[in-house]
């Protein structure tokens, strides 16, 4: 199935934007469609300083991640599945998810504004974040 690479859109609150980029796909974890700010987890951006309402992406999550989870927008993950931490907590929170991308945290800019569209199929749904240009 061949996709788009560049996009029109139209963002939350109305505003516009002439195109976007994919940037990653994974596995459908928990559906949602939601636009933000990334905030990769990396030794210079460390999950405890992940601001409220910003969209997490990090290689996997684990128990002590729980708190900063709930406070994103959305959560993108390198590694896990539709049965792995990400995917729980998303689902319990109802925050859309994209799980087992293998390289977001390669592919998706510190601090760019993305989407992140998560619709579920009819066997396995799959997830897509893209960059979002002005």
């Amino acid at each position: 199935m061949h996709h788009n690479k560049l996009k029109w859109t139209i963002l939350e609150g109305g505003r516009y934007s002439m195109r976007k980029k994919l940037l990653v796909e994974g596995r459908a974890a928990s559906k949602g469609n939601v636009e933000g700010i990334a905030y990769v987890v990396s030794g210079e951006h460390p999950i405890g300083k992940f601001p409220k309402g910003h969209i997490l992406v990090c290689e996997m999550t684990n128990p002590d991640m729980t708190i900063p989870m709930r406070k994103s927008k959305a959560i993108i993950t390198d590694r896990g599945g539709i049965t792995s931490h990400a995917a729980i907590v998303a689902r319990e929170n109802k925050i859309p998810c994209i799980a087992g991308s293998k390289n977001a945290t390669e592919k998706i800019p510190h601090g760019a504004l993305i989407s992140v569209e998560v619709e579920e199929g009819i066997t396995m749904g799959v997830g897509r974040a893209f960059l979002i240009y002005d």
